[in-house]
């Protein structure tokens, strides 16, 4: 295992690049942008009528959520935009290992900090597979399930990259201009995460990832109950 910085992978030495879809960013962006629009049917033929009087206490609200429609539209945009780079990429598989980029897609514009990925080599690796990954929301009953690659090494040799990633989530966004405004925007998801010295948890992309990776490693079976839990031993995210 070393760490490596994104400039160091040649693409002559890469089989395969694995990164997110753009179509749900593009799908999710289209569905923000086109609020303004409901707003303004709503307006025509439903609120255009309406005493001024109620207007003192509509105003103020229509503007709090005018400013919430440009911040998601940001983040959207920024998510519509890092699928669209170079940058969007989770794993990348050579002919001796694979490349995990544990800095978001969604962060390319976070500023040069060194090494935002790992090496693995095959023979470090000593199986894979598709698990469901269920976080409990803070303060809330409902849980967030998405799949991810679950990957056991052979060794637990994994401190160097628990630290990288933790210091990722230290890294200040730049500010970024977006219509009128100034903003800082900064994707929390994680795309590769220790959740054990010998573990590691990646963001899943598509089945490709299974497929790309069976020729060299252990195919395991897939389980809906991963195990150990991430809220016990995964780095908790700086406050």
């Amino acid at each position: 295992m070393r760490l490596v910085h994104t400039d160091e992978i040649s693409d002559m030495r890469i089989v395969r690049s694995l990164g997110y879809s753009p179509v749900g960013a593009v799908v999710l962006f289209a569905l923000i942008a086109a609020a303004p629009i409901v707003a303004y049917l709503a307006y025509d033929n439903f609120l255009s009528d309406l005493h001024w009087v109620v207007w003192i206490v509509v105003g103020p609200v229509a503007s709090i959520f005018g400013l919430l429609w440009i911040v998601l539209l940001s983040a959207a945009w920024t998510s519509v935009e890092g699928t669209l780079r170079r940058t969007n990429w989770v794993m990348k598989v050579a002919g001796d290992g694979v490349f995990l980029q544990f800095r978001s897609y969604a962060n390319f514009h976070f500023p040069d900090t060194g090494a935002t990925a790992v090496f693995l080599g095959f023979d470090e690796i000593a199986s894979v597979r598709r698990i469901v990954d269920r976080k409990s929301s803070l303060g809330r009953e409902t849980e967030r399930v998405s799949y991810k690659l679950e990957m056991r090494l052979r060794h637990g040799d994994t401190e160097v990259l628990r630290a990288a990633i933790r210091a990722e989530t230290e890294v200040d966004p730049p500010l970024r201009r977006f219509l009128f405004f100034t903003t800082s925007m900064r994707c929390l998801d994680r795309q590769v995460e220790v959740v054990a010295a010998d573990l590691l948890r990646i963001a899943w992309t598509s089945s490709r990832m299974l497929r790309e990776l069976e020729p060299h490693v252990e195919i395991g079976a897939a389980d809906g109950d991963p195990s150990p839990p991430v809220a016990e031993q995964a780095d908790p995210l700086p406050t």
